[in-house]
């Protein structure tokens, strides 16, 4: 219960050190937050990050600015309203021309706001799937910081456990010792095994302190927030199994950052249809008003009478050379996008079959260390103590029977927790942060 207690000190100690460096990195305004569960799970840190977390409100932030801003994209020029006064007025026929009132009217040309249309709107689809592909990422961080400070707080108690077992020899050998059956080079051996497992549970305390700073930051939570109970059996992928031809065709359809990259080129499509209309010729339809002051006959017919003059003006695309050359800089941008698409899409195949490849790799060795390796250390601990405490086992094997369960069983602890980072990966690639199949940690 001592140790215990002495290592919960150490902790905190180490986490008070982590906390001073990561208040000097992240500023005043990463301290105090509120209105986070007391007792939370790995859902509640993806519920907080998906509302608080800096990358994804900015990205948020982003698409709904370009969502709005395509709302209007494809809206007539504003209506031009133009006044006019006359400093020396024009004496007409009529009358005095005292001031004028236009108004006027730009019509690209057919087909143009359409496109600035359909052009933002894949700028705001390429911006609503960067959010996904920012979300995505950021669980998966998240995910991965969790299940990484879950090995760290397993592999604590395991150290504890181990702990207590190499106090236990240290007292059979402290009593072989003193009975005449033992050499004290034995007993100081023992000391050294509890000496190397105190050294790493204070080593692994300060690690504990780091991954919670970690851990917290990422979710947009104060860098003083306390640690968690994390666990790697939370949220359990469903049983079954997913092949990799099956996994390949749903990365096609449903990656965020192809998506992003499709409607991009989209975009880019639009863009060159769009500068095709840069060469055409642009209409201006207007009217103006001239008020006229009555004529110096009064009697006059049509004295005072104001005139209204309708305009069209016709913008020529005299230089062809500024529209060619928009037009084969909107090619080269689209030919751009369509290479960053295709190599994108390689690379995430890549990606995806590696991580197909852990998932697989981690089974075999969770079914290795958890269903054969495991037991008969186990079973070859108990025998060897059994045999050092009658004299038929030197006390190097016992030594060696403790160290190989302990590997054996952080060993475990590993497979399972590549397993589950590799499955939240695969669930990240196809686009989804819900469970996989073929998961059995």
């Amino acid at each position: 219960m001592a140790d215990r207690t002495r290592w919960t000190d150490i902790f905190r100690n180490g986490l008070a050190g982590a906390l001073v460096l990561a208040g000097l990195l992240a500023g005043p305004g990463a301290w105090g937050q509120t209105a986070f569960p007391e007792t939370a799970d790995l859902a509640d840190y993806l519920a907080w990050a998906r509302t608080h977390a800096p990358r994804v409100t900015g990205a948020s932030a982003a698409a709904d600015a370009l969502t709005a801003q395509a709302e209007g994209a494809g809206a007539l020029p504003d209506l031009k309203l133009a006044w006019g006064e006359m400093i020396v007025p024009v004496e007409t026929r009529v009358g005095p021309q005292q001031r004028v009132f236009s108004v006027s009217q730009s019509l690209p040309w057919f087909g143009t706001l359409g496109l600035r249309r359909e052009a933002a709107e894949a700028g705001a689809a390429t911006a609503g799937a960067r959010l996904t592909a920012v979300t995505l990422d950021l669980e998966q961080k998240i995910r991965a910081a969790w299940s990484t400070l879950a090995v760290a707080q397993g592999e604590r108690v395991l150290l504890e456990d181990h702990l207590d077992l190499a106090g236990q020899i240290e007292t059979i050998t402290r009593a072989g010792y003193e009975a005449g059956e033992a050499q004290y080079g034995q007993v100081l051996q023992a000391e050294m095994e509890t000496g190397r497992l105190q050294s790493r549970l204070e080593i692994l305390a300060h690690r504990l302190a780091v991954l919670t700073v970690k851990l917290n930051t990422l979710t947009g939570l104060a860098a003083d927030h306390p640690m968690p109970v994390a666990s790697l059996s939370e949220a359990p992928p469903q049983t079954g199994e997913s092949t990799l031809d099956d996994l390949l065709s749903r990365l096609a359809a449903h990656n965020p950052d192809l998506q992003a990259l499709a409607h991009e080129t989209e975009s880019r499509r639009v863009a060159v249809d769009l500068a095709g209309k840069a060469g055409k010729p642009g209409l201006t339809l207007g009217v103006d008003y001239i008020m006229t002051g009555p004529a110096l006959q009064p009697d006059l017919a049509d004295s005072g009478k104001d005139p209204i003059i309708a305009r069209v003006a016709v913008a020529v695309p005299l230089w062809g050379g500024r529209a060619k050359a928009e037009q084969q800089a909107a090619v080269s941008r689209l030919a751009a996008a369509q290479a960053q698409q295709t190599s994108a899409r390689l690379d995430l195949t890549a990606h995806l079959a590696e991580a197909f490849f852990q998932v697989q790799q981690s089974r075999a060795l969770i079914d290795l260390y958890g269903l054969t390796l495991l037991p008969r250390a186990r079973q070859a601990l108990v025998v060897t103590r059994a045999d050092y405490e009658s004299g038929r086992a030197p006390f190097a094997a016992l030594i060696e029977a403790r160290r190989d369960l302990l590997t054996l069983e952080l060993d475990l602890l590993q497979a399972r927790s590549d397993q589950r980072l590799a499955l939240d990966g695969l669930a990240a690639l196809l686009g989804d942060t819900a469970p996989l199949k073929g998961d059995r940690s």
